[in-house]
């Protein structure tokens, strides 16, 4: 018998494959996604978690009013912008 190993294309730490925890609307569908090249399924989880981060700013209310031209806040440097949403998970 020869075994595969397979690599998940995930930043998450699991102990079980739940497929309610996938996302409906990927390429192939709802699954369980791996890989047989540790690069690509690395490369991956990094996408992954960068969407997710994207994903988690976005519901937030500094960029809400970054997105609001009345609020008159404007993106003046990365390291102001971290600040407010440092400021605003605490």
């Amino acid at each position: 018998m020869h075994t595969i190993t397979l690599y998940h294309c995930s930043s998450y730490d699991f102990d079980a494959v739940d497929l309610q925890q996938s996302r409906p609307y990927k390429d192939f569908g709802q699954g369980f996604y791996t890989s047989v090249d540790i690069s690509h399924a690395k490369s991956m989880a990094d996408r992954n978690a960068q969407i997710d981060a994207l994903r988690i700013i976005m519901e937030t209310k500094t960029y809400e009013l970054l997105q609001d031209p009345e609020s008159r806040l404007c993106f003046e440097s990365a390291e102001s912008i971290l600040d407010m949403l440092s400021a605003e998970a605490q």
